[in-house]
């Protein structure tokens, strides 16, 4: 039985079903009581967790955690609580136990309301398969009539039908606490897939040095081979299966005890790339620092960064140090664009080449090129039109002429949607040859993301076509200077949903901001954005990590003016779960209160959905539909009122 860790006659208010103990609670918690039935040598898959769809309602002396009861509870089922409380009191979130609860006035009174929901029994029954257990039971059916979220939440979990491939445990003592004296616990993470792999990442790490330890098994039990023994507080970093399945297993002595561990962990061999959070504005130059995080043994191939600006319309990057950005949300190609040959609109968030007869167009921009930097040439395209032609289009880079035929002296990435081959040509003297033909397999009139990838040192040319290797060639004599880059299409209709230039980056990089033609933030834009993409050794890519800041500058004074809001906190934003299925449950954990915006991007900066809520300060609680999301990395972002975007999640469906 799982619940009435707290009951209805008890003296103190607290968590019905606590999964941790923290600093607040005894020690008496879910994850002790699995400790104790798993010790006696009970088989865990013999183990069930009673759980509740209740609540208790107890009055109490103060609004204080933990406080003092009057009188017995009154019990509250799901339902009640959904009917009765959710939308009138403020759901607050216990970190300690991580539980639920509610603290309101009622008759002058003062309540506190202790239960269970949706995102808490999601971290308990990821305990139940961290632990290898049976499954659940309830009390009682029927307490959540009129609600499907709690059984959704069981498929999700225990069936078939959805992947479980992620999550975040602890220690006993959670987040907040301690773990216990004379622990032996063991954790075994498994992927549903057989062929699959489990990636962990430890995000914290102190035990007491050479007494409590935790040990790493590389398959799905403590039999397994022992990947390594940790003990102390140096963190032991990141670790991936050679199978299917990973085993954790730790131990304490009888004395002394330390806040103990916390463990990310997901299937597959997801890379990340993050962007440490910005100021919310700078009066000068400032700098940008990057993390990556390369999973299942890669590391970074190459890491790329892109600034932009923005007056308070479409953000545009400086060109004449290398940089390029066009989302063409305009109503009009941008006056950076020259039209060589074709017909070249502006159509549903798109820039669109529209005669097919052609079989050579040319949208061209200068970019100023050069031989010092490994650079990143990014951009989206759907090639239509009839399929009598051989439908083509791609990218011309490191060009020496915008308006010539074949641009002078360059190289370019072309896709034959029709002929199914992913192309690299170089081009000199305005004649082209062909280098790569790789195949590759194309459809018309499906959008597809092309990264090119050119290192004049090495002359290496590498070409993906949905993060996936198409081509690659390295040229002996290759270009160090080019000063234009153009868009081109053959016998085809195309669309191109976005054209950016990226360069390569280290750890960190300074964003000069001024008046210069070489700073690459003008001092009278409104606002700056960062985006970080990584390129990995095992040739795969990151998210597209995405950063912003405003720009503080003020125009015809002597006088730099930055605002309060400088220093001001920003709002803490959490999803869970994630991975997710249909939904994602956001808690947004606010300074104070305001409008602000839930948006959804995909890793190529297209917005999906966008929802407008109203914060109050402390925590808010929404949830993020994902029906028609395409299973893949997203970013949810949550902007401020001001159009600021205050924090950003991965999001992985």
């Amino acid at each position: 039985m799982g619940y009435d860790y707290h009951y209805s006659a008890d003296s103190q208010a607290g968590p019905v079903s606590p999964l941790y103990h923290g600093t607040r609670w005894g020690t008496y918690t879910l994850s002790r009581t699995t400790d104790t039935y798993l010790l006696q040598g009970i088989t865990p898959a013999k183990l069930l967790m009673g759980i509740p769809y209740y609540g208790y309602d107890w009055k109490t002396e103060t609004a204080n955690i933990p406080a003092a009861t009057i009188g017995n509870a009154d019990t509250r089922t799901y339902s009640y609580l959904r009917n009765n409380f959710f939308g009138t009191y403020t759901r607050q979130l216990d970190n300690h136990s991580f539980s639920p609860y509610f603290i309101y006035t009622s008759g002058g009174n003062t309540r506190q309301c202790w239960f269970e929901d949706e995102q808490s029994l999601a971290a308990r029954y990821d305990m139940v398969l961290n632990r290898q257990l049976g499954g659940i039971g309830i009390w009682a059916l029927g307490y959540d009539n009129g609600y499907a979220e709690l059984w959704n939440l069981i498929e999700e979990k225990f069936t078939d039908c959805h992947a479980y491939c992620n999550g975040t445990f602890y220690d006993s003592g959670g987040p907040q606490g301690n773990y216990r004296n004379n622990e032996n616990s063991t954790f075994t993470l498994a992927a549903p897939d057989p062929g699959g792999q489990i990636t962990l990442s430890f995000t914290a790490f102190n035990t007491e040095a050479n007494y409590d330890f935790v040990y790493i098994y590389d398959g799905p039990t403590a039999a397994a081979p022992l990947l390594g023994t940790f003990s102390g507080s140096t963190n032991p970093g990141t670790f991936t299966s050679s199978g299917n399945a990973l085993t954790v297993r730790f131990t304490s002595d009888n004395a002394t005890l330390a806040p103990g561990w916390e463990i990310n962990w997901f299937c597959g061999c997801n890379h990340i790339a993050a962007i440490e959070p910005l100021a919310p504005q700078y009066n000068n130059d400032f700098t940008a620092y990057f993390t990556d995080l390369g999973n299942c043994n890669a590391g970074v191939k190459y890491g790329f960064y892109q600034s932009q600006q923005s007056w308070g319309g479409a953000w545009r990057s400086n060109n004449n140090i290398g940089f390029f950005n066009d989302d063409f949300t305009a109503t009009a190609i941008h006056p950076d664009w020259q039209v060589a040959s074709g017909n070249w609109q502006i159509a549903d968030g798109s820039v669109w080449q529209t005669d097919d007869s052609n079989s050579n167009t040319n949208l061209f921009t200068p970019v100023h090129q050069f031989g010092t930097e490994v650079w990143l040439f990014h951009w989206r395209a759907k090639a239509a039109g009839s399929d009598v032609y051989s439908r083509r289009a791609g990218l011309h880079f490191f060009a020496s002429e915008g308006s010539s035929a074949n641009r002078g002296n360059s190289y370019f990435a072309f896709a034959r949607f029709d002929d199914d081959k992913a192309q690299i040509y170089k081009v000199t003297d305005n004649n082209f040859e062909l280098m790569a033909n790789a195949d590759f397999d194309f459809s018309p009139n499906q959008w597809y993301d092309f990264k090119t990838i050119y290192n004049p040192v090495s002359g290496l040319i590498e070409l993906y076509v949905n993060n996936t290797p198409a081509a690659t060639w390295t040229d002996p004599e290759p270009y160090l200077t080019g000063e234009f880059i153009s868009v081109r299409t053959g016998n085809s209709k195309t669309y191109f949903d976005f054209v950016r230039v990226y360069r390569a980056r280290g750890n960190q990089e300074n964003i000069s901001v001024g008046s210069s033609p070489t700073d690459e933030v003008n001092q009278t834009a409104h606002e700056c954005r960062i985006l970080s993409l990584t390129n990995y050794t095992d040739n795969k890519w990151s998210n597209l990590a995405e950063a912003e800041t405003g720009i503080a500058f003020t125009v015809n004074t002597t006088e730099h003016l930055l605002p309060d809001e400088q220093n001001s906190p920003a709002p803490a934003l959490t999803v869970y779960p994630n991975p997710a299925h249909d939904l994602v449950q956001v808690i947004i954990t606010a300074p104070n209160f305001g409008n602000a915006k839930l948006t959804l991007y995909d890793l190529n900066g297209r917005e999906l959905l966008t929802q407008t809520q109203n914060i109050q300060t402390g925590n808010n609680f929404f949830q993020v539909p994902l029906n028609g999301v395409p299973a893949g990395l997203y970013l949810l972002a949550l902007v401020d009122e001001n159009g600021n975007t205050a924090r950003q999640k991965l999001v992985v469906k």
